[in-house]
């Protein structure tokens, strides 16, 4: 049976520690004969130089800054059923196993599991780890519409967990299983679920989701080998605004992380064949370094290209071309000529129409000249009306005038009519009468 030796600097760890196994492993005094030790961040010290390089250490600590023999780290805040399934994995070196999972039982069930199925032919034409990273991380976005994913691969001999995307980088990625629902999976292979990342003891950001929050959701579900051991865990990471992971989704990623133990498979054993002959190579190996280079080129080339090079600037030519000719159509005007018998109409003239008829005496205006209101333009005869004119002056006002006189008796004010005796013969009156 699995033992573990607790050497804690105060009686509630150790305490705590005994509760949460509750019998599952043997505790022994003895720290270096123990499969795994617990031990308190302060007590790590002292006893580091008489553990033998192979021990599980778990330590009670923070899981920001873990100690460099950590095997993992934990707080005094984990529940005892989660410290239980971390000890046990770690003492007896292999996680928990999974039973299968049974055929679907209804319509919704069989649907999820052809969805399943769909994705995970995408991954067949996988020849690295890296495409497979990067494709099983658009798969579980599209496959339970999370906001992010993560394909985080899993080495069982020194506890690494690494993404291939990141560890092209310049930064590189030396993360450890130390903490973290990631780490927690890894060791335990039991899927790890937090409604709110930040009430989980287990989470660790830096591990599980660098680019999240504390309010998020995340699920973490291990994947398998044939061999029983875990090689990678995918990470879902949804907003805290959105629904939980519910049993339905979190069944369809169980069988998505089945459907990849395969191809996992094969990805392992050829990654594991290429650091051999790498190192093999480095130190002048069974083969030479020509033959291994020539191994390792593509089978496949690039693309046929037959297309001449002018092609693409002269593509690029007649779409500036038909820019043109639309402007041109739009904006511009084209002047157009006739030639043969015409009439031509002005249309800027303006007649003139006298009131009356007469004939023209003078004209006042020149072709050319700028005519204002009131101009006079032409002189009719008016012989004719000057006459008329005459005559009815001198019929309105008669050459004849009526003159006023007064009586020898003086009077307030004289009388004028034409009652009024005059010295001036009668009928006989003045045109300003």
């Amino acid at each position: 049976m699995s033992t573990v030796a607790i050497v804690t600097s105060n009686y509630s760890d150790e305490e705590w520690v005994f509760r949460a196994i509750d019998g599952g492993l043997v505790v022994v005094d003895s720290a270096p004969l123990a499969d795994v030790i617990v031990v308190s961040a302060d007590c790590l010290g002292p006893i580091v130089e008489h553990l033998p390089p192979e021990a599980s250490v778990v330590v009670v600590g923070d899981p920001m800054h873990p100690p460099e023999r950590a095997t993992h780290v934990v707080t005094r805040t984990w529940p005892d059923d989660q410290l239980r399934a971390l000890l046990h994995a770690i003492a007896t070196g292999r996680p928990r196993s999974v039973p299968p999972l049974p055929p679907p039982t209804n319509a919704s069930e069989a649907r999820d599991a052809t969805r399943a199925i769909t994705a995970a032919r995408k991954l067949a034409a996988a020849a690295d780890l890296a495409t497979c990273e990067s494709t099983t991380v658009e798969i579980l976005v599209e496959l339970l519409e999370v906001d992010r994913a993560y394909c985080l691969y899993y080495d069982h001999g020194d506890h690494s967990l690494w993404s291939e995307a990141r560890l092209a980088g310049h930064a590189g990625d030396d993360r450890r299983a130390v903490g973290g629902l990631a780490g927690f999976a890894a060791h335990t292979g039991v899927v790890a679920i937090a409604d709110q990342a930040g009430s989980d003891p287990r989470f660790l950001g830096e591990i599980d989701d660098p680019h999240g929050d504390a309010t998020d959701r995340l699920i973490a579900q291990p994947v398998f080998g044939s061999d029983g051991d875990v090689h990678a865990i995918l990470i879902c990471a949804r907003r805290g605004r959105r629904g939980p992971f519910g049993p339905d989704e979190q069944n369809l990623l169980a069988r998505f992380a089945l459907l990849v133990t395969p191809i996992l498979d094969q990805l392992s054993i050829q990654h594991h064949a290429q650091a051999i002959l790498d190192d093999e190579v480095g130190h002048d190996g069974l083969f030479r370094r020509e033959a291994v280079d020539a191994q390792a080129m593509p089978r496949w080339g690039d693309v046929v290209r037959v297309s001449p090079g002018w092609l693409s600037w002269a593509y690029w030519l007649l779409v500036l071309l038909l820019a043109t000719s639309v402007v041109f159509v739009v904006l511009g005007r084209v002047s157009t000529y006739s030639s043969g018998a015409a009439i031509i109409r002005s249309s800027s003239r303006t007649s003139v129409t006298a009131r009356t008829a007469g004939n023209v005496t003078t004209v006042e205006v020149a072709p050319g000249d700028r005519a204002e209101l009131g101009t006079v333009i032409a002189r009719l005869d008016d012989t004719d009306e000057r006459a008329t004119f005459t005559r009815l002056e001198r019929e309105f006002h008669p050459s004849s005038a009526i003159t006023c006189s007064t009586r020898a008796t003086p009077a307030p004010m004289p009388r004028c009519g034409p009652r009024a005796t005059s010295s001036t013969p009668r009928g006989s009156r003045s045109a300003s009468g």
